[in-house]
């Protein structure tokens, strides 16, 4: 009603719930629905990654030094607004920082 055009905005963000655990977490920050498929690139520094997995019809892929890739593997999943997805989780040798990246498919 006021003329704005509705649009989504995917962001990937990291959680840390225990040390060295990472969960990945798509959230739609924008007021339009969207519908994935997305990728999510993961990296880090200073530590070795134990364990991986995808969640909600993502997987996890390696991508090469110190990279990981949740890439979906299902038709497209609905994200409403202002609604929160973990499509992820890394288990590290120790605590570490990551940087997420939303990747277009």
């Amino acid at each position: 009603m006021s003329g704005k055009v509705p649009h989504s905005d995917i962001r990937a963000v990291a959680r840390y719930p225990k040390p060295a655990l990472v969960e990945i977490e798509l959230i739609n920050a924008g007021d339009a629905d969207q519908f994935l498929p997305v990728q999510v690139a993961v990296r880090w520094r200073d530590a070795w990654i134990v364990a991986s997995d995808g969640l909600l019809g993502f997987e996890s892929a390696d991508a090469g030094d110190r990279r990981i890739l949740f890439k979906q593997h299902q038709e497209k999943l609905r994200l409403a607004p202002g609604e929160r997805r973990t499509i992820g989780w890394m288990r590290f040798n120790k605590e570490t920082e990551v940087q997420s990246e939303l990747l277009s498919k």
